[in-house]
């Protein structure tokens, strides 16, 4: 078990956990990271909610790129049932992504 000691937004904590301790460092930061730019956009915004709309942030963020996983997944299992090990399937991507912009 890791044990580090990490800063989220001005305050310091002790992460303990099965992952290594780069990893938790890793976390913490993207965490650090996200609540600093939630706070330069909302200067006046509490703590607690600047904690909880980073939160929903990074929820959203994974559970959109779970759904992109289970997607490309499909695809991947779709294509081997046809019995086309050798063709490259077409990975949905956002409009973003394509280089389109907005």
């Amino acid at each position: 078990m890791a044990e580090v000691r990490v800063d989220i937004y001005h305050k310091s904590y002790i992460l303990k956990g099965e992952k290594s301790a780069a990893q938790l460092r890793k976390v913490a930061m993207e965490v650090d990271y996200r609540m600093k730019e939630i706070a330069e956009a909302s200067p006046n915004m509490d703590l607690t909610r600047m904690a909880v709309l980073t939160a929903l942030t990074l929820a959203e963020e994974y559970l959109e790129t779970q759904e992109r996983y289970d997607r490309v997944v499909q695809i991947l299992e779709d294509e081997y049932q046809k019995g086309r090990r050798d063709s490259r399937p077409v990975i949905p991507m956002k409009r973003d992504e394509q280089g389109e912009g907005g």
